[in-house]
């Protein structure tokens, strides 16, 4: 029974299974997909309601132990996504190679 299947997201990116799983027409330039244990951070803006937003800083200042936002807002998407088959599907190797030298794949320190 996989990951899915249990209500847990499987993950982005995996080392050497997805690698194996592209068709052998991908291109030697192609980039490979991060290892699962390097899942850093990078930079997604995304716009929400006011009251949405004062909520976040309201439980920020008054929630002891609150955290990061981003990890809330992270833990909230990736709560949506188990939800969506599609999100669990592989990209096709053109959309990855695509996706992989987007700038959207900068990473953020932590």
């Amino acid at each position: 029974m996989s990951s899915a299947e249990h209500g847990r997201p499987l993950p982005l990116f995996e080392s050497a299974p997805m690698q194996e799983k592209l068709p052998s027409t991908a291109a030697p330039d192609a980039p490979q997909p991060l290892p699962v244990e390097e899942d850093p951070y990078i930079s997604f803006t995304i716009q929400v309601r006011r009251s949405t937003y004062v909520q976040l800083k309201q439980a920020e200042y008054w929630t002891p132990g609150f955290g990061l936002m981003r990890e809330h807002v992270d833990e909230a998407i990736k709560a949506h996504l188990a939800a969506l088959p599609g999100s669990t599907q592989p990209l096709p190797p053109k959309e990855l190679t695509k996706f992989m030298n987007s700038k959207k794949m900068k990473v953020v320190s932590s």
